[in-house]
């Protein structure tokens, strides 16, 4: 990085940090820049960057983040950005809507944890009564959670129905 001046003044790595520091006196020439730094805490300020809405698995939390620029030059963040929350605002960062049977409707459909899922069509048992009857195979909706619907098909089938709900 240069300052004002177009004289290199920071030197970084791959990861942003700072490696080597360079500072120059009233005359112009490059001095130990040790010597001037008694505070090496980072110095966060807000930047003109606008407020953005905090995401949690892709959804808005509610809070409102500011982004923030460190401006100390003898912190080993100096000029690095970071994001803090600063104030939970959910109408303008409104939050998903609250799973429910108002929202979460059909066989396929069960609110888990606050969010509506839609199952998967799988087989949950498969049955025969002796060994000349055919199999019966009973469908259901499968969840994350390890439940099924109450919802269910049966089928008769020649072989052995593969349980794929467990």
């Amino acid at each position: 990085e240069y300052d004002k001046m177009n004289r290199l003044v920071l030197v970084r790595d791959h990861e942003n940090k700072v490696v080597k520091k360079i500072c120059y006196n009233y005359a112009g020439q490059a001095e130990n820049c040790l010597s001037t730094c008694t505070n090496t805490n980072a110095a966060w300020q807000n930047t003109s960057t606008a407020l953005r809405c905090q995401l949690n698995g892709g959804q808005n939390t509610g809070y409102q983040e500011q982004e923030q620029k460190d401006l100390n030059p003898c912190s080993p963040t100096y000029n690095q950005l970071r994001w803090i929350v600063t104030v939970y605002n959910p109408a303008q960062c409104p939050l998903p809507p609250t799973c429910n049977s108002g929202n979460c409707t059909g066989n396929d459909k069960k609110c888990i944890n606050g969010v509506c899922e839609t199952g998967v069509w799988s087989v949950i048992s498969s049955t025969r009564p002796n060994k000349s009857s055919p199999w019966t195979c009973v469908y259901a909706y499968c969840f994350s959670d390890g439940s099924t619907s109450t919802y269910t098909e049966t089928t008769t089938s020649p072989t052995m129905c593969a349980i794929t709900c467990y």
